[in-house]
Parts: structure tokens; sequence; C-alpha cells
């Protein structure tokens, strides 16, 4: 019953709601690893890019917001992480181990940690509101109340009685302490108990002395197998016994595994974010979700500021109402355009998985699909590049709706500036058609003034002071060119190659 585990339901897509390319353009990668390993990183970025739904959305942002604000649900959480973690070591090490008296010791254990984290998840949450909780709780509560699971339970009693009672013989941790070298911790999560942990809790629970490793060691994984596999041998009571458990439950374990934790472990690392976030003194907040095509977010801040260490992150407001679709950015290099496009895209990702988003508050309307785009950087040469970002460009086109959202930074910038009007015109009209909202930085000042007439289509800057200093403040830009004729004649172009219908090249 690998499901049991699981929290969260994928809507059915064969297109994730954000390219890895994307997800890394926006850099949301790189904050992760600021407080989490690689590994959970790479885990919550395949959870961002899940493809999601409005139903989707309201229920995830339902069962986070009780999570995230409950220390009783987090810390239980964590400590049924933890003790999954040691089941799946045990799973581990079942699966490769010879000896049939160590199979039987080990599948003991494995339904003793497993059993007991559910039995604990059953008793101490029974309070939870969430759909996505009180679904988890009931199937746990459900499994936990099943025949087979109940005389598992019962059974496990007799079998630490009969540990217990071989407490009386001369076995001593420390007559083995020879293979108390080298052992090599399996978890990666901090603070959880690697088997050598687990393997001093359970002598010191039934009584056995223990004997603490030499300064700088741990105890080798032999040692577990080694102990127990004498004791089993030479106590034929315990031997028997766990023989029998695994005769009458060998069924029910065949339903529990693979254990999958995923689901788990992306909550614990979505906490240890949230945590980090409130410590860096970001505000978050759970977006409403707007019925129609309206978007406003205040305060945005741009998360990816924080893998370069800056103090103070200059927030900006995103504000889309029904009449505007595409907004068009310009202004001074390193004027904060792309801080802008980044902390946008961080958003609106967080927003389709049902997360807070950094800032004060916002209304977003459901997108399907995010794409984001950036010009490419290596060593391509002009034309060559400006064909890859061409391509790039269409084959973005050919997956986005009119509920995706489009980010496209500095491309066409490898080529003359007539050429690239013209590929720009062709882009935003077709993003017309499909009504979708986008939000287009780039480095032709021309291209927005051209296209100011259009009720559409917004014109932002990037602002500077009185003294040509950077603000990093985004505003609409004031001033509308009257020239709009004279621009696009310059390029010989004409108004309507900006409206007339293009298909994608």
């Amino acid at each position: 019953m690998p499901e049991l585990l699981s929290l969260f339901n994928c809507p059915q897509c064969d297109e994730p709601f954000i390219s890895e390319s994307a997800l890394h353009n926006i850099k949301l990668p790189a904050v992760l690893r600021l407080c989490m390993s690689e590994e959970q990183a790479d885990a919550l970025s395949v959870f961002i890019q899940r493809p999601s739904d409005m139903e989707t959305i309201l229920n995830q942002q339902s069962f986070f917001k009780e999570f995230l604000y409950s220390d009783t649900l987090v810390d239980l959480f964590k400590k049924t992480q933890n003790e999954l973690l040691i089941a799946t070591q045990l799973v581990e090490q079942y699966e490769k181990e010879k000896s049939t008296e160590l199979r039987h010791f080990l599948f003991y254990r494995l339904m003793e940690v497993y059993l007991t984290a559910l039995t604990d998840i059953a008793d101490m949450a029974g309070t939870a509101q969430s759909s996505i909780m009180s679904a988890f709780i009931a199937r746990v509560k459900t499994f936990c109340q099943e025949n087979a699971v109940e005389h598992a339970m019962q059974d496990m009693g007799s079998i630490r009685k009969a540990l217990k009672d071989v407490t009386s013989q001369s076995f001593e941790v420390r007559l083995y302490g020879s293979f108390m070298t080298d052992y090599d911790a399996i978890s990666t999560v901090e603070n959880a108990p690697t088997l050598d942990k687990q393997l001093h809790a359970l002598f010191s629970d039934i009584g056995m002395s223990i004997a603490v490793p030499p300064p700088n060691k741990e105890m080798k994984n032999d040692m577990f197998n080694t102990y127990f596999g004498l004791l089993i041998k030479n106590n034929k009571q315990v031997s028997g016994i766990l023989s029998s458990y695994y005769t009458r439950h060998k069924d029910l374990f065949a339903h529990i595994i693979p254990l999958d934790i995923s689901d788990i472990s992306t909550i614990i690392s979505i906490h240890t974010l949230f945590d980090y976030l409130n410590k860096q003194d970001i505000p978050l907040c759970f977006p409403g979700i707007s019925p129609t095509r309206v978007a406003h977010i205040y305060d945005c801040h741009d998360l990816s500021l924080l893998t370069q260490k800056i103090p103070n992150i200059v927030p900006n407001d995103f504000i889309c109402n029904e009449d505007n679709g595409i907004f068009i950015l310009t202004g001074i290099n390193s004027g904060g355009k792309t801080t802008y496009l980044r902390g946008i895209g961080i958003a609106i990702a967080f927003f389709a998985s049902g997360l807070f988003v950094p800032a004060t508050s916002a209304t977003i309307p459901y997108y399907d699909h995010m794409e984001a785009l950036f010009a490419i950087r290596d060593n391509t040469r002009g034309g060559e590049r400006f064909l890859q970002e061409k391509q790039m460009v269409n084959d973005a086109m050919a997956r986005i709706s009119a509920t995706s959202l489009l980010l496209v930074n500095e491309i066409f910038s490898s080529i003359d500036e007539k050429t690239a009007l013209a590929e720009y015109s062709h882009v935003i009209r077709f993003l017309q058609q499909k009504a979708c909202h986008c939000l287009l930085i780039t480095h032709l000042h021309s291209l927005a003034r051209g296209v100011a007439p259009y009720a559409d289509i917004v014109s932002l800057v990037a602002m500077i002071g009185e003294n040509s200093e950077r603000l990093y403040k985004i505003k609409r830009s004031q001033g509308r060119s009257s020239n709009v004729l004279e621009i696009l004649q310059k390029y010989a172009l004409t108004p309507a190659q900006l409206t007339a219908e293009r298909s994608p090249l």
C-alpha cells in the first residue's frame, strides 16, 4: 500500500507547470539550496514543477496554512520522517541479508518501526481540518484498524518480551567491541536517527549493556548483524518467535513495500524554507485566487537576491488589470529588470503549488503553465544564437494558452534592431491572439514606444533617481510616444505588422 503515505494528487497532464530550464532561469533551485541539501532542493523543485489546477491550488493552500502554522503537526511529521527513514534502511538491509534468522529479525524491526509511526499519526493528528490532511489521517486510521495490522501490533509485544528475557544471559555489546569501527551513517537528513543510534536505543530499551564507541568512531554496520545473529542462534525461543512472526505477517509486508515518503519529506523541506524566509524578514502570504484575469502582487520580493547576500531587497508591485495582458519592460542596465521578472516568476511558481508567496498580499489568477525564456549567454555566434532563441520562442508559443504566463528576458539582442523588432511584433501579435499574460524585458526602447497606443499592452520602466542612480523600482511608463509611425517606418515596418495575423515562424 505505497499510496498510504501520499499526501498530494497530481492532475493528469503531459506538460509540467514549469520546465526545469525555466526553473533555473528564475534561480529557484539556487534559492532552495540556501537552506536545504542538494537532494532536498531537487525533490522540492520536482514538486513545484508538477501540473496544477484550481482545485489543487485551493486544497494545497489549505493544507499548508494548517501545517506550517502548527508546531504539533510539524514535530509529528518530522518524527514520522525520521522513523520512516529508519524503516527504509531496514528494508535495504532486509533485502540483501542472506541469513534467515537475521531476515526475520529485520522484518520484525521494520514492521515495528513502520506501524508504530503510523499509529502515532493516527493518535496525534485527529483534529486535522484541511481536506488533504483529514484524508491522509483517515487513510492511516483505516489501515491501522485492519485486523492484519492489529494482530501484527499485538504480536510485537511477545517479541519484545522475549528480547528482554534474554538480558539474564551474559550477552553484552562490549563483547563485540572489535566491530565498532567505521560505521557509515546512511541518513542525509539533519538529526535523523541512523542505525547506530537506533541500535543503542534498542539495547537500552531491552536492558542490555551498551559499550561507548571509541573517540571519533561509530558502530560498524556488521555489528548490527553479528550481535543479533549470535543472539538469535543461541536462543531458540527468540529464533522461533521471530520465525513465527514472519510467517504470520509476510503478506502485510508485501502491501507496504516499497516505502515512498517523498510527500512527507517534501512538506518538511517546505517548512524548512518557510522558517528560513521568516528569519530573513521576507514577507509571506497565501494569495487569493482571482476569478478573472486580474493579478495583484504587492511588495513582491525577488528571493534570488538572497543568493547574492544582498541585505535589503527592494520590493515591487505587479498589477495586471483585465484590460492588460502584455507588459514590456525597458530601462537602464542593472536597474532591476531581471530581478523584477524573477520575483514574479518565483511568486507564480509558489502560488501554483499552493504555497506562500514572497509578498505582503496578492491576488493571482489561475495559470496552467509558465515559461521563463532567457537570452542564450554562451559563446554561440550571433546568427546561430538568434536561430536558437527563435526556436526557443516558437516552442514556448506552441505550449501556451489563454491561462499561461510567459516571461521573456532580453532575447534577440544578437541581431540588428530592425530584425529584432519584426520578431517581437510577431511574438506580441501571437500573445494578443492567445490573450495570455506576458512580461517581456527588452533592450529595444523603440519597441516599448511603438506599442504604446495598444490598450492591452503596458510599458514599464526601471526607474532612476535625479542623479541617475538606480532605484530598482519598476513603474508604468508615464510618457506615450506620438511618433509611432516614424519609428516603425525607420525600419520599413508598418502598424499593420503589429496587428496583422501571423502564424508561428
